[in-house]
Order: structure tokens, then sequence, then C-alpha cells
């Protein structure tokens, strides 16, 4: 079990609120620990106690790295300042490499020393959008460790990258071409399938990643509702994730290779759900309108089967849930 939930928190017009929180497992006894601008994701090193904070596009953006050894004294490592709106990042399997996406469609490699401090960086030039405006981006390792996945919702595509001995990325090329204007905003790799949510199409596409041709290939398409703007995608298990804030609610499929099968659909009680996590025998919602809630997972799953979309019905099944104490969470992780 995690010994604490760290959150990144970016309330509008409370600048001094904003940053990363901690809290015990559950969310209890939440705390500011960091001051940092507008946090939009965190990324743990595995082996040290160092904690990387994504922040933008507002305020100063880049990537700081927190020293976490000591929750009641948290502090700055050092910071690598990233233009174009830095929102999500990823770690290199060995812990040297940390690849960071932002929203004008760039990539930037930060090399990682043996403590988790910063060593150098680097951006990379990435294939032409369709327009200059910022848009939500990501990447993940494939499984095997060999090749980066990038995407933006600015473009339909999703980019190769292969990774470097030395970790430096080589675009190789367009390991998916999804259909014009999909808009890929958020994706997870598990069991070797790819889950690709689209907003243009409010889909979920699932491809199988195939490391000798650096390829997704599609096998199946997933309606998720009529509108996924702003949602958010995850993978636990045997299930799938989706959050939907239009709707104030989350879908639930059940996961079976390629084959994703609605199990359920719940009310997040009044949130605007973004991102969405499961930490150990919890359901966490981060709502960036208002705070974070908690449930119980056995909770979510032993909820009714209800295929119904969200716009389908008069409301989606309602769970309870917890406050959190925290102002306008924007993702959380364990460690």
């Amino acid at each position: 079990m995690a010994h604490r939930w760290w959150w990144g928190s970016s309330p509008p017009g409370a600048p001094d609120d904003a940053g990363v929180w901690v809290s015990d497992p559950g969310g209890g006894s939440a705390r500011l620990a960091a001051q940092v601008a507008a946090p939009q994701w965190l990324v743990t090193h595995p082996d040290v106690p160092v904690l990387y904070v994504v922040h933008g596009p507002f305020g100063d953006g880049g990537v700081t790295a927190l020293d976490i050894s000591h929750p009641e004294d948290v502090h700055a490592l050092g910071h690598i300042p990233i233009e174009g709106a830095p929102s999500h990042a990823v770690l290199s399997r060995d812990g040297l490499s940390l690849y960071v996406s932002t929203g004008a469609g760039g990539l930037a490699h930060i090399r990682v020393a043996a403590d988790g401090l910063f060593a150098s960086h680097r951006a990379i030039t990435v294939s032409p959008r369709r327009d200059d405006s910022l848009t939500r981006a990501g990447t993940l390792a494939t499984p095997e460790g060999r090749f980066l996945l990038a995407w933006d919702s600015g473009s339909d595509d999703i980019r190769c990258y292969d990774i470097l001995p030395d970790g430096a990325l080589r675009p190789d090329r367009a390991a998916a071409h999804l259909p014009a204007r999909s808009a890929p905003i958020a994706a997870s790799c598990v069991d070797g399938f790819v889950h690709v949510l689209c907003e243009g199409e409010a889909t979920v596409h699932s491809c199988e990643w195939d490391v000798a041709t650096r390829s997704c290939i599609p096998r199946s398409v997933t309606t998720v509702s009529a509108d996924v703007a702003g949602a958010h995608l995850m993978v636990a298990a045997s299930q799938l994730y989706v959050s939907i804030p239009s709707h104030r609610s989350v879908a639930v499929f059940d996961r079976e290779g390629e084959v994703l099968r609605r199990r359920t659909v719940f009310s997040a009680q009044g949130a605007f759900p973004g991102r969405v996590a499961v930490i150990d025998e919890w359901f966490v919602m981060c709502d960036e309108s208002g705070t974070g809630e908690v449930c119980d997972v056995a909770e979510v799953l032993a909820l009714d089967k209800d295929t119904d979309l969200p716009e389908e019905r008069d409301g989606p099944q309602a769970l309870d849930s917890r406050p959190v104490d925290i102002p306008s969470p924007t993702c959380v992780r364990a460690v």
C-alpha cells in the first residue's frame, strides 16, 4: 500500500494554494507540500524519492524535480524550463530519461542522473499539425521499452520514436493513422494493446502493438459518449475507465484484449471528473473545478450493469464518494 498520495493542484485565482499537495492514503490530512505554478502532471521516480512536476501552460512552464524523502520538508532539486505549455511526461524504464509533451505539439527529452537530478535536455521537432492552437498531448512507452508513442489532439497520427541507447529519441514513423479529426487526447498501453481516447469521435480506438513493424494495428472502436471533451482514460486490472466531465459521470468498460464491453456508467455526484486513478482499493477522481473525490473500487464494480450512454437516460447510477480537501486537483500519484 502507498505511504502517501501526491496531488497536483491548480486553483484559478488562488496562486498561493497552487502546487503539490500531500495526503494520507484515502485522501485524509491533506496539506500543501510545495508551491509550484499550475501543475498538470506528476511523475514518480521508481528508485529514489523524487517527484517530477510538469507545469504549464500558465506560469513558468517546465518541469520541477522535488525531493519528497521527507513529506514535511519537500523542496526543489532543480527546474528545466520548457516552452509550448508542457502538460504530460513519462519516465523511461531505466529512470534516466524523462520525455515531456507540450500542448504546442512539442516533445522534450530530459536526461536524468541516477540520483534523480536533471542532467541535460533538448527539444525535438514534431510532425506538422492542423493549426497552432494549444492541444492535449501525451506519450507512452511501448511494452518492450524500445519505442515511444506520442500523440496530440491537433494531429490524427500516433507518432513513433526509436529510443536510442543514450535515451535520445529518433523519429521513426507514424505508428497509426486515425480517422480525420479524431483528435486523440489520452491513451494507455496494457497487455500489448494501445487504447486511444479520441475527442473528435467520442470513441476509444483499441490497437494491437506490433513491434516488428512499429505499428498500432486497429482492432476495434468503442463509442463512449456523444461528448468526451476534457475526458481522461485509464486502465486498472481488467477494467478501462473513461471520465466524462460533460455528463459528470464515469464510464467503466470490461477489457478483453482489444474488445471493450461497457460495464456501467456512474454519476460523479456533481463533480466534473477530469483525470481518474485507481490506487489500491480506492477509485479517485480529480475535479479541476472543485476538489478530489474518493470511493471504493469494490463499490464501483458492484454497481448494476448498465450499458446505456449517459445521454440516453435520465441519469447514471449514483455512487457515494468522499471529498478530499484539495482545491482544483489536476492529477494524483501514490508513493
